[in-house]
């Protein structure tokens, strides 16, 4: 159980930040990880992961050393955007990402 399921304060401030500063459709900075002062719009899909960068930790690590400058990139099942993102900073402006 994460701290935001186990405090009923915390609970009730997550929801004040989503109705307010995180709702849908609001861009934001990510705070944290790889892809730490990127913009991102927040959907009703989002988690907190992605804006404080908790969002597959063990990817974040790993790509950087099997992505490169220039090549191409495939996200197959591609969800709310995230790892699109990361293969985009990682292959740069030379390289090409293709989400599905």
């Amino acid at each position: 159980m994460s701290l935001f399921e186990s405090n009923i304060l915390l609970r009730a401030f997550k929801k004040i930040l989503k109705k307010t500063i995180y709702r849908p459709g609001t861009v934001t900075l990510i705070l944290k990880g790889s892809l730490k002062g990127y913009k991102y719009r927040i959907t009703d899909a989002t988690r907190w992961a992605p804006i404080y960068g908790g969002w597959k930790p063990e990817a974040q690590r790993v790509l950087p050393f099997l992505l490169k400058q220039g090549q191409v990139a495939y996200d197959v099942g591609g969800s709310v955007g995230m790892m699109a993102l990361l293969f985009s900073r990682l292959v740069g402006n030379q390289g090409k990402v293709f989400t599905f």
